[in-house]
């Protein structure tokens, strides 16, 4: 349960003290480079925001933020929409650079967009990064621990890491979400805007209900995405938001038709399967992709829930959760190897940030403020409740930070025109957040993404073009139909060839096995033969040597097209495996190649289809005697190198369903 507890930590359960009006402190701007690969086909603009430490003391200490401005693709007088992101920790830039740049992108393209990291974050100065903390991860899962032990090595590196930040003199108390509201305010005035669009994603909303709190004149329309209210504690909610996001999605898998036949009863499944794995741990081979290094890991039930949580949030992953939870059970695990070491091994949050401004602004829970549904999905630990309280307990006595005003718990009241958005599978701020945060809203807007999960907006093509179109006119209510048409296209194998090739690779594993060399071979030798066969014709026409009969011609022409199409094959795959990857920021690839691709299904079965046409030649010629001994030679290498590629081939995965 340790990784649970310390996702709670990321999605923010802080609640902040509401000034009536705060004087945003002087920023200065300097350019300079990019923290991240300037979006396709836009304008950018790149540097550091320099703000004092403090607002009070204006000529005190000074922080350095990074901000990129993501210029508009069209000249208008669109007011600039700040993004905000989660966390608390979270990095800014990299988070929303990566999603403006898929080609999906629900993000608007008329209007500036304007990316500040928050102040403690990874790449601002000084950060609150430990990398104490992020180092640990292969250590905590090397062996199965229990709650307290992973606890006691948390806090033994969130120590070192808390002594370290306070002997280079940084105050820790003025790392805080009314900081960071101030600093986004005086961002604004410094780049001459006097009123703003606003949009946060889960802590990013928290932070945007300070921004309007406490600059109520500065919001001109406010989106709150996976909305984090200031009168509710998430973290005592988030058992009752994990059964309920997991309960959707399983009634929803069992409504499909095709999901269902495939992948049926998976709300007695799951629990079957994690109580199992209690007992048996799965002992897992994991890379981490920033070092390429591969650590040996220990998860158990309770550990494989926590990895399960935190894919719901992804609106894609979603889908293939039925999936993944079916391939666990029979011991299929490439895909979860490849998610396991990027969920585990991810270090895009500053955990110093995290602690500061969690603890500044969040009250300690009492277990009886836990909301723990009877006979749910998961199996709980009868401590469970207790060893998170002792989590968040020890870790705000080390981060030891000024607690801000009692008034962090009242509720945001405002007339800013706001769009309330929620996904119906979010497991951390489900719809009933939205419900705590509308009666203060007086021109308010909800929606709930029937099929989107944690930050819905940014992952599903109705909710953003319901939020495009709010910001056009947020005086007006959207139209919001589309939502009514709007199901989940769960992976099958009916919609997915299934291959473990692309999170074989990620592993750093060979997906061919043992045909590994043999097809590697192959292939260099088909591509050889290309080169072969066209220029022993030209000798052939030099020396003035009769052309062959056309029967051996056609037969040379066939092993040409052999090659030709071995070439096609994987290039064609290899197209297909990184537009998913890197152009469509998919995790597609790592379960197989969706079906959708209708020229995949022609490059499948062109390979084996033309070797068959050349080996039915190649017994012609045999038959008639008109191939030379070194032909006969020659032919057969080709003969071979096809039938080994072919079995590289299939020993992915990729023949294992017909189309």
């Amino acid at each position: 349960m340790y990784y649970l507890r310390l996702s709670l930590v990321l999605v923010t359960l802080a609640l902040i003290a509401i000034h009536p009006q705060s004087t945003a402190a002087k920023a200065t701007f300097s350019s300079g480079a990019c923290l991240a690969t300037a979006p396709i086909d836009r304008t950018v603009d790149c540097g550091t925001v320099t703000l004092p430490l403090s607002a009070d003391v204006p000529n005190g200490t000074q922080i350095q933020l990074p901000i990129m401005i993501v210029r508009s693709s069209e000249s208008n007088n669109n007011r600039p929409l700040f993004l905000l992101q989660g966390g608390p920790g979270g990095n800014t830039i990299d988070t929303f650079v990566s999603i403006i740049n898929k080609p999906s992108s629900g993000l608007p393209t008329d209007r500036d967009l304007i990316l500040v990291e928050q102040r403690g974050t990874t790449e601002t100065t000084p950060t609150l990064n430990c990398p104490e903390l992020s180092a640990l991860t292969a250590e905590l899962y090397a062996t199965r621990m229990t709650n307290i032990q992973r606890t006691d090595r948390q806090m033994q590196a969130w120590q070192v890491c808390a002594d370290r930040l306070r002997a280079a003199d940084v105050d820790l108390s003025a790392f805080n979400s009314t900081a960071n509201a101030d600093d986004i305010a005086a961002v604004a005035t410094m780049l001459g805007h006097e009123s703003i669009d606003l949009y946060g994603v889960s802590y990013g909303s928290l932070l945007a209900q300070h921004v309007v709190a406490r600059h109520p004149t500065l919001v001109h329309a406010l989106v709150l995405d996976g909305v984090v209210p200031m009168t509710v504690n998430p973290q005592t909610q988030w058992i009752a938001s994990r059964e309920q996001s997991f309960a959707h999605l399983f009634a929803d898998c069992a409504a499909d038709p095709a999901c269902n036949a495939q992948y049926p009863e998976l709300s007695a499944r799951l629990p079957r399967l994690l109580a199992q794995l209690n007992t048996q741990p799965l002992s897992l081979a994991v890379t981490d992709i920033a070092t390429a290094a591969t650590h040996t890991i220990v998860l158990s039930g309770d550990d494989v829930a926590g990895l399960l949580f935190q894919m719901m949030y992804d609106d894609e992953l979603v889908q293939y959760v039925p999936m993944l939870i079916d391939q666990i059970e029979r011991a299929d695990l490439a895909a979860f190897r490849s998610l396991a070491g990027l969920f585990l091994f991810y270090d895009g949050m500053s955990e110093g940030m995290q602690a500061t401004t969690t603890c500044a602004e969040e009250s300690l829970p009492a277990a009886t403020d836990y909301n723990v549904p009877a006979n749910g999905l998961f199996p709980l630990e009868a401590t469970l409740v207790a060893d998170d309280i002792d989590f968040t307990t020890r870790w705000c006595a080390i981060a030891d930070v000024e607690r801000l005003d009692g008034a962090v718990k009242t509720m945001l009241t405002s007339d800013v025109p706001t769009l309330v958005s929620s996904g119906r599978y979010d497991p951390i701020t489900p719809e009933s957040m939205v419900a705590a945060v509308l009666p203060g809203l007086r021109n308010a807007t909800a929606i709930v993404t029937p099929n989107g999960a944690h930050g819905a907006i940014l992952g599903n093509a109705c909710a953003a073009s319901i939020f495009r179109a709010f910001l056009d006119a947020p005086e007006q209510t959207p139209d919001t139909s589309c939502l009514a048409t709007q199901t989940t296209a769960f992976a099958t194998t009916q919609t997915v060839t299934p291959t473990n090739a692309a999170a074989q690779l990620l592993n750093g594993a060979n997906p061919l096995g043992a045909y590994g060399y043999p097809a590697l071979a192959g292939l260099v030798w088909l591509i050889f033969s290309m080169l072969i066969r066209p220029f022993a014709y030209l000798i052939r026409r030099v020396r003035g040597i009769a052309a062959p009969a056309f029967r051996i011609r056609l037969f040379h022409v066939v092993q040409l097209f052999v090659a030709i199409a071995a070439l096609t094959y994987l290039g064609g795959v290899t197209y297909i495996l990184y537009d998913s990857a890197i152009v469509q920021n998919s995790v597609a690839f790592l379960f197989g190649i969706p079906r959708t691709l209708q020229g995949y299904s022609l490059l499948l079965w062109a390979f084996p289809a033309i070797v068959g046409v050349y080996l039915l030649f190649w017994v012609r010629v045999l038959a008639a005697r008109e191939q030379t001994l070194l032909g006969f030679v020659y032919a057969l290498s080709i003969a071979l190198a096809a039938g080994s590629l072919l079995a590289g081939f299939y020993a992915t995965g990729l023949y294992a369903v017909q189309l």
